[in-house]
């Protein structure tokens, strides 16, 4: 598989002025959601977070303010729901790998306070997930679980970028 063309340097640029205030809260939107996009960012500017990063996948999220406390990232997507994860996993596993903590929040995952605490609340953890239902089906059918990707947190460092990398091996989906 090959590694899309990320804006690497502004990315790791935002995320190093970003994390000065804590583990960065990190979202993706697109034009469809925009009404959901606004309303996680209200609830941002609620829960007091100073420092999320939007990857805007589309032109139109990218004009769109998101308000202070938020820097906005244009990396331009076109391909399905399965090609939208791979992008994702090599946007983390680039943070994770320039120890750079973050909270992957879907935009349909509102945040009602700051839940940085309670993400890294225990040292010894380097990935926290909430259990998912049942998709991708291959994972659920070769461990019987799969973690919720709505919302996770990650402690940065060797092990979280290695476990986010299985993506190339295709372990994600239950094939490694």
């Amino acid at each position: 598989m090959s590694t899309p063309d990320l804006p690497r340097d502004t990315l790791l640029t935002a995320a190093s002025t970003a994390r000065q205030h804590g583990p960065i809260p990190l979202i993706f939107a697109s034009a469809p959601a925009l009404y959901l996009l606004d309303n996680w960012l209200e609830h941002a500017r609620r829960a007091g977070l100073s420092n999320t990063i939007l990857i805007a996948l589309d032109d139109t999220v990218a004009a769109h303010p998101c308000g202070p406390g938020c820097t906005t990232i244009h990396l331009p997507f076109t391909g399905d729901f399965n090609a939208l994860w791979l992008l994702r996993l090599h946007v983390f596993e680039l943070l994770a790998n320039n120890n750079i903590d973050f909270i992957h929040s879907d935009i349909d995952a509102v945040w009602l306070g700051d839940i940085r605490p309670e993400c890294y609340a225990d040292p010894s953890l380097d990935l926290t997930f909430s259990q998912g239902l049942f998709f991708p089906l291959q994972a659920h059918a070769a461990w019987n679980f799969v973690l919720c990707c709505g919302l996770f947190s990650v402690r940065a460092g060797p092990a979280s970028g290695q476990f986010l990398a299985l993506h190339q091996s295709g372990a994600w989906l239950g094939a490694g």
